[in-house]
């Protein structure tokens, strides 16, 4: 349906480009920087001061990431981007490459094989249109990033103002359940978000040790490929993915086997070790909404849909039971009072 009406949706995704793109990042960057803060808050030091702090804080590990990795990430990203879009042919998987064997003498292998090379040359074009998304996301980020850092730094310093200012207009018997609902929102945001963020690093880092092992070219930008789409629950990890299974076929194909293995085994090692521990606060969303949800997002505003669909859903399921619980609370308080009472 919101495929259908996208003449319609235009101009709310300008809005959402020009406005809630800052805004999304700094929400993201809150969280992450806020323990920080808070950290430096216990040792006695104002507010503002511990916000700038950690801003520098946060500036030199750029720096430092960015002058030790950074050349070589843009080496890497512009090759494996020329060997992807000009130098990837059809032909490294032609029936000489890997199907010079006796076992496919018995099978209908022309036909096999153009039902094959169709599929992957689908799989190609898709891959890169979703990659190319990513890519014009960011870059539409950049434009406006001279402004993340004055958002932030206010939604550091007033976010208990916020709560307070919202609060204050309140009657007093709202005041409690309010309270509980803007606690609980947080929580939810903050437990998925970080924890979400952190889940990723860490199969990144896994993928970049394994891409090292299997000796696969581009390991360093294939695994950042990796942290940026693992953040997406279920299908992100194995999107990330899609550069290096193309890089693998155009080694070998058993390179490309080795990679989809790799991955397979991390996923393992994350889901029953890794996740488990960072990620103790559950949305306790069902995967099956989470596949709907993910389906709606993507929909509605392409990749970036797919980051905030999950953590939007957990904010207004959070809203709507504490809401349910409320009303059923007044109810019942409402039926124990007496005749007299009502009057």
């Amino acid at each position: 349906m919101f495929g259908k009406i996208d003449f319609f949706l235009l101009p709310f995704r300008k809005l959402v480009a020009a406005i809630f793109a800052p805004i999304l990042a700094s929400l993201i960057l809150y969280y992450i920087l806020r323990p920080l803060v808070r950290l430096f808050q216990k040792f006695r030091i104002p507010k503002t001061a511990s916000i700038v702090i950690t801003f520098i804080v946060a500036i030199i590990l750029i720096i430092a990431i960015g002058t030790n990795i950074g050349v070589i990430v843009v080496e890497q990203f512009d090759d494996l981007m020329s060997e992807l879009y000009t130098n990837f042919d059809i032909s490294y998987f032609s029936r000489d490459a890997f199907m010079n064997n006796k076992i496919f003498e018995y099978l209908p292998i022309d036909k096999l094989e153009q039902k094959g090379m169709e599929i992957l040359d689908s799989l190609m074009n898709n891959s890169k249109n979703f990659f190319m998304g990513i890519l014009s996301t960011v870059t539409n980020i950049s434009t406006i990033i001279l402004m993340i850092p004055f958002i932030l730094f206010y939604f550091l310093k007033d976010d208990e103002e916020f709560s307070k200012n919202l609060i204050e207009h309140l009657p007093k018997k709202h005041v409690a359940n309010v309270e509980k609902i803007l606690y609980d929102i947080d929580k939810a945001l903050s437990s998925y978000l970080v924890g979400q963020m952190t889940v990723a690093m860490a199969d990144g880092i896994l993928m970049f040790i394994g891409y090292l092992i299997i000796g696969i070219k581009y390991p360093l930008i294939l695994s950042i490929f990796v942290v940026i789409t693992a953040i997406i629950p279920f299908f992100g990890p194995y999107i990330g993915i899609i550069p290096a299974i193309f890089v693998g076929l155009t080694m070998n194909p058993l390179m490309a086997v080795k990679v989809f293995l790799l991955e397979t085994i991390v996923q393992q090692i994350d889901g029953n070790f890794i996740a488990p521990q960072i990620m103790r606060q559950k949305l306790n969303v069902h995967p099956v909404t989470v596949i709907l949800l993910l389906m709606i997002g993507s929909a509605l505003y392409g990749f970036v849909g797919l980051l905030i669909v999950v953590p939007v859903y957990a904010a207004l399921s959070v809203t709507i039971k504490n809401v349910y619980r409320i009303y059923k609370v007044e109810k019942l308080n409402h039926s124990k009072l007496k005749p007299t009472d009502l009057t």
